[in-house]
C-alpha cells in the first residue's frame, strides 16, 4: 500500500495516466504483465496499479490467502518498476469497483485513472455492483483477441456507452475522457488463472495442447511459480540468467520447513509439469536437503534453510 501513496503522492502534474487492473490474481501470471506493459505503451501510462482484491464478489474460489496472493504477483511483478502491486482495498469499507474508483480519485483528484479490464469481463460488467460509475468516472480500456470483438461490440455496457472512434496512434495525445471506452485487439497471452489453477489440482490438460506444444518459457515459469506457491514453499527467488550462462533461462530457489516438505514439494511440481508435457529430472531426493530440478530452460533449487544458507545461490546468480 505504502509503495502506491508513494508514487501517486510524487505525481504533481494534473492529468498523469495511471492504469488500474483490478481483480483476484488467482494467481497473478505473465498474462497480466503482458496486458499491463501494452497498455503503457498504447496508453502513455505512467504506471498501473495492480489491486489485489481481499474477495471478488463474483468468485467464491480463492485457493490462496491476500497475503500470497499479493506476495506471488509481487514475485510475477518483481522486475517491472512500472507495475505496483497492492492491497489498498483491504482497508477499505467495501471492495466493489466502482467504490475503488471513487475512494482513489477522491484521494488523488490530480490522477487520471484508466480502468483496465479483459473482454470477459467487459461481457459480464453490467451485472457488477453500480457498474455504470465506473463508466461515468474514467476511461475503460478493454484488451483482449480479436475473436471477442463482436460480443464486447454488441455487450451490454457497449449499448449504454460509445467506443471511441480514433486511430490508435492518437491515444497517446487523447485526452481519455469518461463515459468512452475502447477494445485493444492485442495478442492475448495463452495464460489464464483458471488453466494455473487446473494444472495445480491436476486436472486434465489435454484440451490446452496447443498451449502445451509451444512450450513457452514464461507460461512454464508461471506453472512452475505456481506449484511452489501452492504447497507453500518459503522465500521464493527468481534468477534470470539470460546473458549470464546458456544452461538455463531462470533459477528457482525456494526453501522448505522440512525434508518431507520439500520432497514433496519437488515430487508434486515434477507431477504437474508432467501434466503439460515438461519433462524434468531430479537429483538429491534422497536426502532431500538439496533437491536440483531440471526442466531445460527452468531449474529449480530447493533447498533446506540451513543448507541455502551455506550455498547462498541468489548472491552467486541475482
Amino acid at each position: 500500500m505504502r509503495n502506491m501513496q508513494e508514487k501517486l503522492l510524487s505525481m504533481q502534474d494534473t492529468g498523469i495516466r495511471v492504469g488500474l487492473l483490478g481483480g483476484s490474481f488467482n494467481p497473478a501470471h505473465s498474462g497480466h504483465l503482458h496486458v499491463s506493459l501494452k497498455a503503457i505503451e498504447l496508453l502513455n501510462l505512467e504506471c498501473v496499479i495492480w489491486l489485489v482484491s481481499p474477495q471478488n464478489p463474483l468468485k467464491s474460489n480463492m485457493w490462496n490467502s491476500l497475503d500470497r496472493r499479493v506476495l506471488y504477483a509481487r514475485l510475477i511483478a518483481r522486475n517491472e518498476k512500472r507495475i505496483i502491486v497492492s492491497d489498498v482495498e483491504k482497508s477499505f469499507p467495501t471492495t466493489y469497483t466502482s467504490e475503488t474508483i471513487k475512494i482513489l480519485k477522491n484521494t488523488y483528484p490530480h490522477v487520471k485513472f484508466v480502468w483496465m479490464m479483459g473482454a470477459d469481463n467487459m461481457l459480464q460488467v453490467h451485472k457488477w455492483y453500480n457498474w455504470k460509475d465506473i463508466f461515468e468516472s474514467v476511461f475503460v480500456a478493454v484488451f483482449d483477441r480479436e475473436e471477442y470483438a463482436e460480443e464486447v461490440i454488441a455487450s451490454e455496457a457497449s449499448k449504454c456507452y460509445n467506443m471511441i472512434d480514433i486511430a490508435l496512434e492518437d491515444f497517446k495525445k487523447n485526452n481519455l475522457d469518461k463515459r468512452h471506452w475502447y477494445f485493444f485487439r492485442i495478442l492475448k497471452s495463452p495464460l489464464s488463472s483458471t488453466m494455473l489453477r487446473e494444472v495445480c489440482q491436476y486436472k486434465d490438460f489435454r484440451e490446452h495442447e496447443k498451449i502445451i506444444d509451444m512450450k513457452d518459457i514464461d507460461y512454464i515459469k508461471d506453472v512452475v511459480l505456481n506449484s511452489l506457491g501452492r504447497d507453500q514453499a518459503d522465500d521464493i527467488k527468481v534468477c534470470d540468467l539470460t546473458n549470464k550462462v546458456d544452461l538455463a533461462r531462470y533459477l528457482v530457489i525456494a526453501s522448505g520447513r522440512s525434508n518431507r516438505h520439500v520432497t514433496s514439494m519437488i515430487e508434486n511440481l515434477m507431477e504437474r509439469l508432467k501434466n503439460i508435457n515438461v519433462p524434468s529430472t531430479t537429483s538429491g531426493l534422497e536426502e532431500a536437503t538439496w533437491v536440483l530440478l531440471d526442466a531445460g530452460d527452468i531449474i529449480v533449487n530447493a533447498f533446506m534453510p540451513e543448507y541455502r544458507a551455506i550455498y547462498k545461490l541468489e548472491e552467486l546468480w541475482g
